[in-house]
Parts: C-alpha cells; structure tokens; sequence
C-alpha cells in the first residue's frame, strides 16, 4: 500500500478529530479504524485502556470482537514490553511473528488469524499512557515509518477520548 497523498491524509485525520469532538467514544474509535484502515492497513485493530498501578490492560474497542472481545483484558507487569509501551510511553513495532512471540502470550493465538506484524502506539496525556492503539496485520507488513507515524497522530488524536472514557454498563 502507497501512502496517501497530503490532501487526503488532512481529509482524513480531520474526520477524526471532529468524530472525538462528539464525544461518542465508539464513533471515535470507528472513525480512527476506518482512517487507519485507509492510511496504514490493518486486519485487526484494538484499542486498550491501562490501569497504570496494575498494569493492567482492558480492550475497549476491537474490530475483532469474537476473537478478542471488548471488555477482554491482560496484565502485563513484569514483562518487557510493558517497560517499553506501559511505562517508559515508546512505540512497539514488531515485524515478524518472532517479535509477535517476544511480546505476547497470545501469539500462537494472533499467528492463527493469519497475523505477523503489529504496532502498538501509546497514547499519553502529561507524559502518564493512557493506553495503546493497536494495529495488526501479515508479516512484513508494518516496514515502513510512515505507517507508524500516521498511528502515532490518530493516538494523539485519540487522547480525549481516553481521558474521558468511562465504561458503559
């Protein structure tokens, strides 16, 4: 996939700030799916929230809801890439399913849905992260930086609506 031109990328990420401007959490997230889907690719994307004190991370948003349903979540204290993501607020891209098993335990899992490649962009308020955007897809797929700098701008544009997300019930 070629990048989009300028005028497209602007087309784009406008939607989505005006899509979190609304204040409905679940249009924002489906607005950043699409973008991304359109920008970057993906075959699965996930967005989790993170109780920094536990580590722990809870799904709220995912484009795979059968395999792996919102409201699913996992700690990650103690691991490393919960140092490099969770608290030290850096990028994960991981190319091939090796880097796929180095930082999940659920890798077999993903590898089952035909996924190789991911980049999990921390999105951060203050300097604390609030949780991770996540984009899957086939190995190799995920090579090129400007695909993770385009996650990198929807995270950040992501921001509120994490600061204010509240669970439905």
């Amino acid at each position: 996939m070629m990048p989009r031109s300028g005028p497209d990328r602007m087309t784009d990420f406008l939607r989505l700030a005006r899509a979190v401007a609304c204040a409905d959490p679940l249009a924002a997230f489906d607005v950043a799916a699409d973008t991304l889907q359109n920008l970057v690719g993906w075959r699965m994307l996930t967005v989790m929230s993170l109780a920094s004190e536990s580590l722990q991370l809870t799904r709220i948003y995912s484009s795979e809801p059968l395999a792996y349903p919102v409201g699913g979540g996992k700690s990650k204290r103690g691991l490393p890439w919960a140092e490099q993501v969770l608290i030290r607020g850096e990028r994960f891209v991981g190319h091939d399913r090796q880097s796929l098993r180095w930082a999940f335990d659920d890798a077999e899992r993903l590898e089952s849905l035909g996924l190789g490649a991911v980049i999990n962009q921390p999105i951060i308020s203050g300097g604390l992260v609030l949780g991770t955007l996540n984009l899957l897809d086939v190995e190799g797929s995920y090579g090129d930086a400007w695909r993770a700098e385009q996650v990198e701008l929807a995270a950040a544009l992501l921001r509120p609506v994490l600061l204010g997300y509240q669970p439905s019930a």
